[in-house]
């Protein structure tokens, strides 16, 4: 296939040529939204004709999205041992903790969804320069219906931060109470009769999975995996060489991609839609996946103005590191904040409830966590599924421009390519 057909089957929201007017037009945000900061940077870079670069204007708010993220992980883990604390044993043997609990978590939740809108503010220019709307789990609409919709989803992730963390703290406290052997039994002969005693070698770690107090260590413990994956890919090796704030002097330099402490490169965009993934901010990563993508459309495009050689040696990367976002993305919802979060906290959730409601009538706090835990899953099971089936088709795209260009088996860009598929494979298993 010829490079020239391949490129031009590209389609997408906005011209990789587009001019001025349509770069600066920005009828579909509310005036009051958009930071005048924002809007100068803009215009800057609108000069060139080119929309402005997520990192340029992310560093100023990354701090923020850094509290943000020690305040609600923090807050979970507290509400572990607060709950452990403040609840009682009632007379059929179950802990139990006070509605009023859940009024302390209100002013965490305030805070973190108003840095959330704040943060939002400073990333709605260069998204909206790419997309040109604004969307709901697919469906387009306007910027305040949005807003409301967005918001609330925010806050049901931000909420699951109390919910989880008083669920393993009432859960520990039951263990104390007259009806813990019972549920520790419970638990017990669920593990044996899962699948997971088929697996090989399973006599040897079983036992440890099947003791119910081990397994919320363990699910504590493996939560705050999706916390250590978030900080690896956003915290600099030499942080006091990055700048975190606004780029607007044109005679400073500004560093905003840096070596991240894995040594891989990274840019303040990436940096803080990693650490909105983890934290539930919905407001800054919404569309995430497709402004990635038609930001690597536009890159793809814009490959037919440069010589043959421009092309072999250094269209892939451009084009590459926005889907390879999107694989990691993808990653850190589908296996870290679906499957190691919301799918073992899920399953002790049943069984908890099912438990429970087998001695006593309805309880409204395990009900209640295992309600938001649903609501949270679903959407992140969506936003995965649909990340898996859009990078796969980025790589099989490059993979054809590759052959077209009979590219070097191992050459840097085949090298990038193939790291590209082994994230995808994890994504894929994951």
């Amino acid at each position: 296939m010829e490079m020239e057909s391949i490129l031009k089957s590209s389609s997408g929201y906005i011209s990789s040529n587009a001019n001025v007017d349509d770069l600066l037009d920005f009828s579909g945000i509310p005036e009051w939204v958009r930071p005048d900061a924002a809007v100068a940077v803009a215009e800057s870079q609108a000069e060139s004709k080119r929309p402005v670069p997520l990192g340029v204007l992310a560093g100023v708010v990354l701090p923020s999205a850094f509290l943000v993220t020690v305040l609600l992980w923090g807050s979970m883990l507290s509400y572990v041992f607060i709950t452990t604390q403040v609840a009682h044993c009632d007379h059929k043997g179950f802990s139990k903790v006070s509605t009023w609990t859940v009024l302390s978590f209100a002013p965490v939740l305030a805070v973190a969804v108003l840095s959330d809108f704040l943060c939002f503010r400073q990333v709605v220019i260069p998204k909206y320069q790419i997309l040109r709307r604004f969307s709901f789990i697919g469906f387009p609409m306007n910027f305040y219906p949005w807003l409301v919709l967005t918001s609330l989803r925010s806050a049901l992730r931000f909420y699951q931060f109390y919910s989880v963390g008083s669920f393993f703290g009432l859960v520990l406290k039951t263990e104390s109470c007259d009806a813990g052997p019972k549920l520790a039994d419970a638990w017990k002969q669920t593990m044996q009769q899962s699948s997971l005693a088929l697996l090989p070698y399973s006599s040897y770690w079983l036992p440890n999975l099947s003791n119910l107090s081990s397994m919320i260590y363990l699910g504590l413990g493996l939560v705050f995996v999706q916390l250590i994956f978030a900080v690896v890919n956003s915290v600099p090796r030499e942080p006091c060489q990055v700048n975190y704030e606004m780029c607007i002097l044109k005679d400073r330099k500004h560093t905003t991609e840096y070596k991240l402490l894995t040594g891989t490169k990274q840019n303040h965009g990436a940096a803080l839609m990693s650490l909105a993934e983890a934290n539930g901010m919905c407001l800054v990563a919404c569309e995430d996946l497709s402004y990635a993508l038609r930001k690597a459309e536009i890159a793809f495009e814009n490959a037919q103005n440069n010589d043959d050689d421009g092309q072999a040696n250094g269209f892939l990367k451009q084009v590459l590191i926005h889907p390879m976002s999107q694989v990691k993305a993808g990653f850190q919802k589908i296996f870290l904040a679906g499957a190691l979060w919301n799918g073992l906290l899920l399953n002790l959730q049943v069984t908890v409830f099912a438990f429970r409601h087998s001695q006593e009538k309805l309880n409204e706090q395990t009900l209640s966590a295992l309600v938001v835990t649903l609501l949270t899953l679903v959407p992140i099971i969506a936003d995965g599924i649909r990340a898996t089936w859009y990078t796969l088709k980025w790589y099989r795209k490059l993979s054809d421009v590759l052959a077209s260009l009979r590219a070097d088996p191992i050459s840097d860009e085949q090298q990038e390519l193939n790291k590209y598929l082994a994230w995808w494979s994890a994504l894929l298993l994951a």
